[in-house]
């Protein structure tokens, strides 16, 4: 992940998807979800995990 300058393109655009536990962001180009191990933030597919629920 990484920060740049917004052109309205696809890899730039995100959905909330909310959960009973939570909020998880799914990326619009590729379908997978905003994850994280606690230290490192990356793309992954839907693993209901708790590193993928935002608040």
């Amino acid at each position: 992940m990484y920060a740049e300058r917004c052109t309205g393109n696809d890899y730039q655009r995100w959905y909330e998807v909310r959960t009973s536990a939570g909020w998880k962001l799914k990326h619009k180009a590729t379908g997978q979800f905003l994850d994280s191990n606690g230290t490192d933030v990356y793309l992954h597919p839907e693993n209901g995990g708790r590193y993928q629920l935002w608040h």
